[in-house]
């Protein structure tokens, strides 16, 4: 049941929220979740109440809105057991706690979210690096040694929520989705300016930057397995897209009954009232230059690119189970509109000439 986007009810999960629209409580079998916000609507303290105890855990955040800390809160309201946190820019590369080595992270570029490896400094003072593998969202699957030995390694489901975990050593692995940091005793993925519930593949609150991040406050990405938001505010493309085109810009969409000539193939068709019909076909685009099928003038769409509404992208080559060629990718209109929309929002992005092939 959903109520102005608020999740109600799902499954065995129930929820709760407060006048800001912030996931206040949250009940499941055996547990109920209590959650509270500071007057930046940061989640600064969860109260967990199950048969017979309850726990808390407070989060403590810098000027910037980056969390720095998390910890235990005694009977007496003092904390205890604190993780820390150090960052570079909105990306934490480094994290200390009682329970684990001092661990610093290394992401695969300067401008990705994607982790390429971590170096662990145990009690000793000894370093250890970890190389991560990860899924085509950018999320671990597995962490190796540096002689290629399985220390950790998970499946997820689509929205990120763990199916099997396993520790072939007592090393504990928290990142998840670009961006993303598992807290374990809620279950919740710190997600830079808010939390996300894998639970449900929703924020336990609405967006910051409010409907510039798109209709459904509370939605993640269109899919979990294309789309990124590594800081929790709006989803982004997490891969290059490459379409051919002219020196000015990539080829429009084609469309039947509106710019298609003889002898072509639609990449989208109309309704009986002359809009596009959604989700059926789109504009291709490929992850790399020399899955182009044809020659001439190409363009990039860069990675990391947000998409204004209405329209999203969808990984659909064979490199990862789709139909089409691999590295093939589908640029298409979510919602019905006039093709003169449509063309418009996809030359509205922006869109790089990159060379001749």
């Amino acid at each position: 049941m959903i109520r102005c986007n608020q999740l109600l009810h799902f499954r065995s999960h129930h929820y709760r929220y407060d006048e800001h629209g912030r996931t206040q409580t949250k009940q499941t079998i055996g547990a109920t979740q209590h959650y509270h916000y500071d007057a930046e609507h940061r989640l600064s303290e969860v109260r967990i109440e199950q048969t017979g105890r309850s726990q808390r855990y407070g989060y403590v955040y810098d000027a910037l809105g980056r969390r720095i800390e998390k910890h235990q809160i005694d009977r007496e309201g003092k904390p205890y057991n604190r993780t820390r946190f150090l960052w570079d820019g909105l990306r934490m590369i480094q994290e200390t706690g009682p329970n684990h080595p001092t661990s610093l992270y290394i992401y695969i570029d300067q401008n990705s979210y994607e982790p390429l490896a971590r170096i662990d400094t145990d009690g000793n003072h000894e370093q250890h690096i970890r190389y991560f593998h990860t899924d085509l969202n950018g999320c671990p699957e597995e962490l190796t040694d540096a002689n290629g030995k399985i220390l950790w390694e998970c499946s997820f489901q689509l929205w990120g929520k763990r199916i099997h975990e396993i520790e072939h050593e007592p090393i504990e692995q928290n990142l998840r989705y670009q961006g993303q940091y598992l807290d374990r005793e809620t279950g919740l993925h710190y997600n830079t300016f808010r939390y996300y519930d894998p639970d449900i593949g929703r924020f336990t609150q609405p967006d910051p930057i409010g409907l510039l991040g798109g209709l459904n406050l509370y939605q993640y990405a269109p899919n979990g397995l294309t789309w990124i938001d590594p800081l929790g505010l709006s989803c982004i493309t997490s891969s290059n897209l490459y379409a051919s085109g002219n020196k000015t810009k990539p080829r429009d969409p084609r469309i039947d009954g509106y710019n298609l000539k003889p002898g072509q193939k639609p990449d989208l068709y109309l309704d009986k009232n002359g809009l596009i019909i959604p989700n059926q076909g789109g504009a291709s685009a490929f992850k790399t230059p020399e899955q182009l099928p044809l020659t001439g003038n190409y363009h990039k769409l860069p990675e990391g690119t947000s998409l204004p509404n209405d329209i999203a992208v969808k990984y659909d080559g064979s490199d990862v189970g789709g139909k089409m060629s691999p590295g093939h990718a589908t640029i298409y209109p979510t919602k019905a509109m006039e093709p003169e929309k449509f063309i418009e929002l996809f030359n509205s992005l922006p869109w790089e000439h990159v060379g001749k092939k």
